[in-house]
C-alpha cells in the first residue's frame, strides 16, 4: 500500500474504533446522572443500583477512551502535519478548552465514584454528576466543532500562500457547528441508550427475574425513544447544513447526477455508470428537505469536477442509518405505548421483542460507524474542504507502514484490555446471589 492509502486506512481505523468510547463517554454520565435523581426522588433502589454499577463501567471506558483518544492525536501530528500546522494556527482554541473539559470530568468522576456512600443528603452525590455530564458534552461538542471546520473552514483567510486574519471564536463556531454538534451528541445518548437496552435484554432472555431488570430496560428504551427523535430532528438540520454548504456530499449522498427541480428523494438503488437504479423514489422530498420548497433547484454532481466527487458508497451508508433510524424511533414508540398499559407489559418481555431489542442494540454501533463514514468519506477529496486536499496533507516520512502496524496492534490490545476489565469486573459483582442485592 502507498504511504496515503496507509494513512487513510489507519485513520478511519482508529476514529472508528475511538468514536464507540467517545460516544459510551458522552451518553453514559448523562444516563447515571438521570438514574440517580430517579432513584432519589421514587425512593427506588433499582435506579441506584444502575447508577453505580454504570458508573464503574464508564471509569473502565474512560480510560480505554482517554488512551484511544490520545493515540488518535498522535497519529494527527505524525501523519498528517501540513493539516495540523494549519489547524495550530487557527483552530486550536477547541482541543485546549478540550482538555480542561477533560480535567473537570476526570475530578469529578473520581468524587462520584469514591465518595458515593460519603454523602449523608444524596443529592449532594447526585450533584457532583452534573459536571460529568457537562464535562463529557462539553468534550464532545469542542471536538466536534474541529470536524464542523473541516467541513466548512471559517475564521481566517490564506493570501499568496499566508494564513491572516486569524479569529478563533469564528473557527470555533463555524456555519455548520451547531447542526453537527447537536446530531452527534444526540446519537451518542441514542447509541448509548441502546447498548443498555441490548444488555438487559439478553439479561431477561438468560432468566433474570428480578425488577432491577426490567426496570432498566424500560428506562432504556423511554430514553432511545426521546433521543431517536432528537437525533432525526438533528440529522434534518445537518442536512440542511450540507446542502448549503457541502453540495457535492448531498449529491453523493443522495445519488443525484443531474441538476433539476423538484428533485426526489432516492432510497436504496444500485449504481451503474454514474446512474442510480431501482432506487425508491419520493417525489419533491430531497428538495423539500435540503431547501424547504418542494421545486427548489438540486445541484447533480455533474455541475461538479469528476475530481471533487465523493464515492459514491456513501449513499449506501446514508441510506442505512436513515432507515435504522427510523426503525429505532418506531420501535421504541410502540414499546413506550404499551408501557402505559400494565396488563400488556408482559409483551414486552417475550423473547421475541427482547431478541428485537437485542438486534436493535447490537446495531447501534454499525449505524453510528455509517453515519460518520457518509460524512468523512463524503468530504474526500478535501481534508478541509475546499482548502487542503487529503493528499496534501499526507507526512513525506517513509515510516508510515510501521506506524499503521503498531497502532493496529495496539488498537487491538487496548479492546481486548477493555473486555477482559469488565468482564472480569462484573463477574466478581454480581447484583444478586439467592435473589438478594448484595
Amino acid at each position: 500500500m502507498t504511504n496515503l492509502l496507509y494513512a487513510r486506512v489507519l485513520m478511519g481505523l482508529s476514529l472508528g474504533f475511538h468514536i464507540i468510547f467517545a460516544y459510551l463517554g458522552v451518553g453514559i454520565p448523562l444516563f447515571i446522572s438521570l438514574a440517580e435523581i430517579i432513584g432519589i426522588i421514587k425512593k427506588n433502589d433499582n435506579f441506584l443500583i444502575f447508577a453505580k454499577r454504570a458508573s464503574y463501567a464508564l471509569v473502565i471506558l474512560f480510560a480505554v477512551g482517554a488512551a484511544s483518544g490520545t493515540l488518535v492525536a498522535f497519529e494527527l501530528s505524525l501523519l498528517w502535519p501540513p493539516f495540523m500546522s494549519l489547524i495550530s494556527k487557527v483552530d486550536i482554541l477547541p482541543f485546549a478548552l478540550e482538555g480542561i473539559a477533560f480535567v473537570v470530568e476526570a475530578i469529578f468522576l473520581g468524587i462520584y465514584i469514591y465518595r458515593w456512600d460519603k454523602f449523608k443528603n444524596r443529592i449532594l452525590h447526585w450533584l457532583s454528576s452534573i459536571p460529568i455530564v457537562i464535562g463529557a458534552f462539553a468534550s464532545a461538542a469542542l471536538i466536534t466543532s474541529v470536524n464542523a471546520f473541516m467541513n466548512t473552514p471559517a475564521g481566517f483567510s490564506i493570501v499568496n500562500g499566508k494564513i491572516i486574519n486569524i479569529k478563533p471564536i469564528k473557527a470555533l463556531m463555524n456555519p455548520i457547528s451547531f447542526s453537527e454538534i447537536f446530531h452527534v451528541v444526540s446519537s451518542a445518548y441514542l447509541a448509548t441508550a441502546l447498548t443498555i437496552s441490548l444488555i438487559y435484554a439478553y439479561y431477561i432472555i438468560k432468566g433474570k427475574k428480578e425488577k432491577y431488570y426490567k426496570s432498566i430496560l424500560n428506562f432504556s428504551m423511554v430514553l432511545v425513544l426521546i433521543f431517536s427523535l432528537l437525533t432525526g430532528f438533528s440529522g434534518d438540520l445537518q442536512g440542511k447544513s450540507i446542502a448549503q454548504f457541502n453540495p457535492e456530499k448531498l449529491a453523493a449522498t443522495e445519488g443525484v447526477f443531474h441538476t433539476n427541480l423538484g428533485v426526489s428523494e432516492r432510497i436504496g438503488g444500485i449504481f451503474s455508470n454514474n446512474h442510480l437504479l431501482y432506487a425508491i423514489k419520493i417525489p419533491y422530498l430531497l428538495s423539500f428537505l435540503a431547501y424547504g420548497a418542494p421545486n427548489a433547484k438540486v445541484l447533480g454532481l455533474y455541475s461538479f469536477p469528476k475530481s471533487s466527487w465523493p464515492p459514491l458508497f456513501i449513499h449506501y451508508a446514508f441510506d442505512f442509518m436513515v432507515i435504522m433510524g427510523t426503525i429505532y424511533a418506531g420501535y421504541s414508540l410502540l414499546y413506550v405505548f404499551i408501557l402505559f398499559f400494565k396488563k400488556k407489559r408482559i409483551l414486552l418481555y417475550n423473547k421475541i421483542n427482547l431478541y428485537i431489542l437485542m438486534l436493535l442494540g447490537a446495531s447501534a454501533f454499525l449505524v453510528v460507524e455509517a453515519g460518520w463514514i457518509s460524512a468523512e468519506v463524503g468530504r474526500y477529496p478535501w481534508i478541509i474542504y475546499h482548502v487542503m486536499r487529503i493528499k496534501d496533507a499526507i507526512t513525506a516520512s517513509p515510516d508510515v507502514g510501521f506506524i499503521f502496524y503498531l497502532m493496529l496492534f495496539t488498537f487491538i490490545f487496548l479492546f481486548f484490555m477493555m473486555i477482559f476489565l469488565l468482564l472480569n469486573f462484573y463477574k466478581k459483582r454480581p447484583i444478586y446471589r439467592d435473589g438478594k442485592i448484595t
